[in-house]
């Protein structure tokens, strides 16, 4: 009876466990890397195996090799459906070292949790090629590819990001677009090619002022240049060409444009992605589940 009521406590147990939500393929910044000084999307993969839906918060928080916290834990509250994946994504203020991170949560009475140790940061910020989904694009040695429904849906998650390749029209809710212009205003500079067709691309009214004009054409404190052919037309020496061409031309714009317009900053925090706003990135940490 006694070893009977030990292999009871352990099947109850395995699957208490079992059933508990899953965090696989976590994704640091905008190219598996983050940039020191300055928030950065942190993207995990949530998977709930059990028949029942999961909703609650969940913490992330970095702590120090000893298992002590560091700072304030992110909280974003989430529902994930039985038997299906969903990204979970934080938004932290990056110092200049790496450190292990944190996720935990409460299920069923139980307290779960599991840690991730974060690549080293860096000085740079990112360079990424926004792509679909849903479709295969051409791969650029040395440049990650982004997919556009992980692109951050608030304002000030994306100051990581310096450079962004486009060459189709993302299918964005209104906040994400929001938060994409906004970028482009900050000081984001934007490459657009034309699609896979050879057609330029055609902005709607939504994604004004971003329409087709002369390029470069200047947004605020950013800067978007208008290539008249395709991304994958382009060897790999072409586009470092345009690139640093673009890059070295735009920046002595930019400072200019940084002190003509400066771009007024306001202190905000988010529990979720249905407000975003403006952020000062040096003070600000928040979370969304998206």
């Amino acid at each position: 009876m006694k070893w009977l009521l030990v292999l009871l406590v352990f099947v109850v147990t395995s699957e208490q466990v079992a059933e508990a939500i899953e965090f696989h393929d976590i994704r640091w910044g905008f190219n598996d890397r983050l940039t020191a000084y300055h928030i950065n999307p942190v993207t995990v993969l949530v998977e709930n195996p059990d028949s029942t839906p999961f909703e609650g918060e969940i913490f992330f928080h970095q702590e120090s090799f000893r298992g002590q916290q560091i700072d304030i834990a992110l909280a974003a509250t989430t529902y994930v459906a039985p038997f299906e994946k969903k990204w979970l994504q934080f938004y932290p203020y990056i110092s200049d070292f790496n450190a292990n991170w944190r996720i935990s949560w409460s299920q069923k009475g139980i307290q779960h949790s599991k840690t991730f140790l974060s690549p080293r940061p860096v000085s740079d910020k990112s360079i990424i090629q926004l792509v679909a989904p849903d479709r295969l694009s051409t791969v650029i040695p040395g440049i990650k590819q982004f997919p556009e429904d992980l692109y951050p849906p608030v304002t000030g998650a994306t100051d990581a990001l310096q450079i962004m390749l486009l060459d189709h029209l993302p299918r964005w809710e209104k906040t994400r677009r929001e938060a994409f212009k906004e970028w482009v205003y900050s000081g984001g500079i934007l490459h657009i090619f034309h699609n896979s067709n050879g057609d330029p691309l055609l902005f709607p009214d939504s994604y004004s002022p971003l329409k087709r004009q002369a390029s470069p054409a200047y947004y605020g404190n950013g800067v978007v240049y208008y290539h008249q052919q395709k991304l994958n037309d382009l060897s790999y020496a072409e586009l470092l060409r345009t690139l640093n061409a673009d890059k070295n031309s735009s920046v002595t714009s930019k400072i200019l444009n940084v002190k003509k317009n400066p771009v007024q900053e306001s202190d905000a925090t988010y529990a979720s992605c249905d407000s975003p706003r403006l952020a000062d990135s040096r003070k600000v940490n928040y979370a969304a589940s998206c």
